[in-house]
């Protein structure tokens, strides 16, 4: 038998002990109720608790003078420290994502083991053995011990390594830290305690037995500095808790020491309204998270849908690309052979069949500009769009496309006019055919949607104090209103004035005219006094002189 000299009394050992105990308790409860649903949050109160159990039961142990609550709380000694070793275990790797990360069969294997070490516990002389002798308190060191120090030996080293590799895989800065502080106080608490408990005893040094679960404070110290400083657990709740209670207790000694019943009564008074506004803070604090947490779980959810979305715009892309690649080639041929029928290649047509190809003609070019549209959009859309930038005089360009126009205005009853500012060079850096195709537009536009009798107007200026040159386009036709405005440079987007005048078009035009033009980091907009007012359409690019 192992003599082991038990504390009578309330000595500084027990005071320890108490303390131990109580700031271990609480600051596990403290973190389950940050966040209850969390099993990081459960596996810390648990081991908290299991460890204040420990301190508590060691108290037990020091103060027993029955056999039988001696032999208990020698048993309940062992018991909860099997119970703060399998706890840590499962704490330590559930730091990751908050949840247990072992495979299952691992996870059955150490919750067996648990168990099964518990019974070693509960059986009594199997651990250790308490004397029999009511005068006596001694303890001497059973079959089953060195099995229980090898369980608890291996669980917390399994534990710190669980922390160590997290510690080495994990890139985020913050993680790091949180791991460093929670290995640090857990491990100078497993020596303290594998030490004073588990080595010297069975060496028969049973002097520090009781200092085993004061080092247990090294925990709480080292996680809540991670708390505060690293957000290990939730920062302010945790924080609010806690000086909400040490409060509580100050308010709840200071009544105790009321001098009066007059001063009772005002302590009693304070220390309710204390414990009111404490309960009131906490529970809006706990409103606050639970309403950050569900902002950003929402926010998760949109950025997931947000990617899923862009996955889906990325294949409906390639999709409009592949399948108005396949619709050119057999559209090519109706064009070609329709001119060739107009042309007289292959005999000449009565007078209703040459109307009837005509119409096949030009629907098939409408179609084709179409799906030239449309396949330029999925250029835009996948980054594709190459760009052939050299300087381009914008004056000629504008002089070709007015005489281009002019027979087709001419059919309308409508006059297209072209004025500048009186400079003879307007250069500008630009890639020709996608200006060409952008100007071509908007006078097609400024045709399609005015009005017989009326003029288009294409103007040319040159700023040198900005170093821009703008083109205006004005047709005095239907106009628009500011809602149209806002919406017109939108992809499909239509006015309804416009489909009442002009019923074919795609709603494309200007949304693939906006988007070349940002590629020559220039500008496009339109102006309109209102509906049958009239619009003029700006591009704005920058010049070279």
């Amino acid at each position: 038998m192992n003599a082991f000299v038990s504390f009578h009394g309330a000595g500084i050992e027990n005071i320890l002990l108490l303390s131990a105990g109580t700031i271990d308790f609480v600051f596990s409860v403290l973190v389950y109720f940050t966040d209850k649903h969390r099993e990081k949050n459960i596996l810390f109160s648990l081991f908290g608790i299991s460890v204040s159990a420990w301190a508590f039961s060691m108290v037990a142990f020091n103060l027993a003078i029955d056999p039988i609550i001696f032999s208990l709380s020698a048993s309940l000694l062992y018991i909860f420290a099997a119970c703060s070793a399998c706890f840590f275990f499962f704490l330590s790797t559930s730091l990751k994502g908050g949840m247990i990360d072992l495979v299952p069969w691992r996870k059955m294997v150490a919750v067996v083991l648990f168990f099964s070490v518990l019974v070693l516990s509960v059986i009594p002389n199997l651990v250790v053995i308490p004397s029999k002798n009511p005068f006596i308190k001694e303890l001497g060191i059973g079959h089953g011990y060195l099995l229980y120090g090898l369980y608890i030996i291996v669980y917390f080293s399994g534990g710190l390594f669980s922390l160590f590799r997290e510690y080495r895989a994990s890139s985020n800065f913050l993680t790091r830290k949180q791991i460093f502080f929670l290995t640090i106080g857990t491990l100078i608490a497993i020596l303290i305690g594998v030490n004073t408990n588990l080595i010297f005893p069975y060496f028969n040094k049973w002097d520090l037995f009781w200092f085993g679960p004061v080092g247990t404070v090294f925990i709480v110290i080292f996680v809540g500095y991670a708390t505060i400083r690293h957000n290990l657990f939730n920062t302010k709740s945790v924080a609010v808790e806690s000086v909400s209670f040490l409060i509580w207790v100050v308010m709840f000694m200071r009544l105790f020491l009321s001098a009066s019943v007059e001063d009772f009564m005002i302590n009693g008074t304070l220390f309710l309204f204390v414990v009111g506004g404490g309960f009131i803070l906490i529970a809006s604090i706990y409103k606050e998270i639970e309403t950050r947490e569900r902002v950003e779980k929402l926010a998760k959810e949109l950025e997931i849908a947000n990617e899923h979305l862009r996955v889906l715009d990325k294949q409906k892309s390639e999709f409009v690309s592949i399948a108005s690649h396949q619709l050119r080639t057999p559209l090519t041929a109706i064009i070609g052979y329709s001119s060739m029928l107009l042309e007289g290649t292959y005999g000449r047509l009565s007078a209703s069949a040459i109307e009837t190809v005509s119409k096949i003609y030009q629907s098939s070019r409408r179609l084709a500009g179409t799906i030239d549209d449309f396949l330029t959009i999925s250029h835009i859309e996948q980054g594709k769009m190459d760009y052939v930038f050299t300087t381009v005089e914008i004056k000629s360009l504008l002089n070709s496309l007015v005489e281009e126009f002019t027979p087709q205005a001419s059919l309308k009853n409508i006059k297209v006019h072209f004025t500048d500012d009186g400079y003879d060079l307007y250069n500008v850096t630009a890639d020709n055919n996608k200006i060409r195709q952008v100007l071509s537009n908007l006078i097609d536009n400024a045709m399609k949607y005015g009005k017989g009798g009326n003029d288009i107007d294409v103007s040319l200026t040159k700023d040198f104090g900005t170093h821009k040159t703008r083109i205006a386009v004005r047709d005095s036709g239907i106009g628009m209103t500011q809602e149209t405005i806002g919406a017109l440079f939108q992809k499909f987007s239509r006015a309804k004035e416009v489909q009442k005048v002009y019923t074919e078009g795609s709603g494309i035009g200007l949304y693939i005219a906006q988007e070349m033009i940002k590629a020559h980091h220039g500008r496009i907009w339109v102006e309109s006094e209102g509906e049958g007012k009239g619009a003029t359409f700006f591009v704005e690019l920058l010049s070279e002189e």
